[in-house]
């Protein structure tokens, strides 16, 4: 009893002198780049091996050996505690903490028969009727460094974190503007990792100023910085082991900051490249569940909407939402039903309308997907419009990333990823405007067009860079291939992605 009195009044005392006394320190073995300086810089994998003391108006006095290891343990746990509060409020996007919906695997009121429903191609207050639904959606990836593939079954929960609003926004008007699904995964990817504005690349400040002007002072300071000055200022207080031991001593939550801080570094190494970040963040696996797909449970989103996520293929690939609208429950928030933004008056119980477009738009894109498999994917989604369903030829990255690059960089210089075949008669004529003789050509590397000379879109105008011989040999064979099984004729249209 005595001991555990000593230990409180020592900790106690010291902690409150740290805040109360001016120049009273715990740590006086170095001195943090942070306290002279903006600089946030610590070797994260050294111990921290501060000496115990006081010191008051620049005189320091060592803490006897006796009183040491009374005080350093419950200051080392205190330490811990406030670096795992801090984590908790700061963490961009969190992997742990999500709160899930309610969930059913009988869904009321008999069996599910959708009709396909672009979100996008209708006005924001535009009312849904009951029924159900099949929305063409893209999912995201929304955990770095874990397993991806077909065959998950998703639990839904509400995204979470510091900068899930940031995210969700981000989501929700790439849905109803056309912007590259692969510049909008690497945005989503920095900000979960917590990468600030001002070390976004080009192409995402670009995104960011496009979309979500209004979030970009969130934006400001990363995750990283944060943290490191946060425990720079609370390590003086004990000897503790490196920043990185200490994380792994947190849990769950440890581990998932140290991913982030490690995504954020992979994010600026590859420059901000979809391709790299894909191998590096997305682990091809596929799930054998029993039952499949088709036993995903229904979440409850609240009393009048059922929703689920089914993505055949996991996050990086299409899939749908499908949802069920109840016609005669209302869930009521400050005199309205179901609204987040732009309220409509609350119906009489038993009004047979729906929903608004803006709000079931809303619940998709706030919604995260919490995989069964739980080293897998987390999943969250932007809509897809009609103008999606064409015929897709896909540059995969990981086999011409050369090219790959070539086209995102064509897609945010504003050249479009809808084109219309012109058959083979005519391409010879826009390759010889696009890439004329006269354009160099080291040994190696060929001229690649985009758009293709193949298409209305091309010619001289197109984007054009030098590229490997044997990349350029690839995406010409794919390409014909692509116009042979989809039976392509002059006039037909087809959408171009990178992935």
């Amino acid at each position: 009893m005595t001991k555990k009195f000593i230990d409180y009044f020592l900790v106690g005392f010291f902690v409150i002198s740290s805040i109360t006394l001016p120049g009273t320190i715990f740590n006086y073995s170095r001195v943090l780049a942070a306290n002279s300086s903006n600089k946030t810089e610590v070797n994260l994998s050294s111990p921290n091996d501060n000496k115990v003391g006081i010191c008051i108006a620049g005189f320091c006095i060592n803490i006897p050996e006796p009183l040491k290891r009374p005080i350093e343990g419950p200051v080392d746990s205190w330490i811990k505690d406030q670096l795992r509060s801090f984590l908790k409020d700061e963490i961009p996007i969190t992997g742990t903490e999500h709160k899930l919906y309610p969930a059913i695997s009988q869904l009321p009121g008999g069996q599910f028969t959708p009709q396909i429903l672009y979100l996008n191609a209708l006005n924001s207050s535009q009312v849904i009727p009951p029924g159900d639904y099949e929305v063409p959606v893209h999912y995201y990836c929304t955990k770095v460094y874990t397993l991806n593939g077909a065959g998950n079954r998703y639990r839904l929960a509400r995204l979470n974190g510091r900068l899930s609003n940031v995210l969700s926004t981000l989501y929700q008007r790439a849905s109803l503007n056309k912007v590259p699904i692969q510049d909008v995964q690497v945005l989503s990817w920095s900000i979960q990792s917590g990468v600030s504005y001002d070390n976004l690349s080009s192409s995402s400040k670009q995104l960011v100023n496009q979309l979500i002007p209004d979030y970009r002072q969130q934006l400001e300071g990363s995750f990283t910085d944060k943290t490191i000055k946060y425990w720079n200022s609370i390590s003086q207080l004990t000897p503790l082991p490196s920043f990185d031991a200490t994380l792994n001593q947190l849990g769950d939550i440890g581990k998932f900051a140290q991913s982030l801080l490690r995504a954020r570094q992979e994010i600026i190494n590859t420059n901000f490249s979809y391709g790299a970040l894909a191998n590096a963040f997305v682990i091809p696996q596929d799930v054998n569940l029993p039952g499949g797909m088709e036993t995903t449970p229904w979440s409850q989103i609240n009393e009048q909407v059922y929703l689920r996520f089914i993505a055949p293929k996991g996050a990086l690939n299409d899939g749908v939402a499908q949802v069920r609208i109840i016609g005669n429950e209302y869930t009521e928030i400050n005199g309205s039903y179901l609204v987040a933004q732009g309220t409509i008056p609350l119906p009489k119980r038993g009004d047979p309308r729906g929903i608004i477009f803006q709000t079931l738009l809303e619940l998709i894109v706030r919604s995260v997907g919490i995989p069964e498999s739980s080293s897998h994917q987390a999943v969250t989604a932007t809509v897809k419009s009609k103008s999606d369903e064409l015929p897709v030829f896909i540059i995969y990255s990981d086999r011409m990333p050369t090219i790959a690059e070539h086209v995102l960089s064509a897609f945010r210089r504003g050249h479009p990823n809808t084109l219309t075949y012109i058959g083979g008669e005519l391409s010879p004529q826009n390759r010889r405007l696009a890439c004329p003789p006269r354009i160099p050509r080291p040994d190696g590397k060929q001229c690649d067009e985009y758009p293709f000379a193949s298409t209305e879109e091309g010619g001289s105008n197109a984007s054009i860079w030098l590229v490997p011989e044997k990349e350029n040999a690839l995406q010409g064979n794919e390409l014909k291939k692509f116009y042979n099984r989809n039976n392509m004729k002059p006039g037909d249209q087809f959408r171009v992605e990178v992935r």
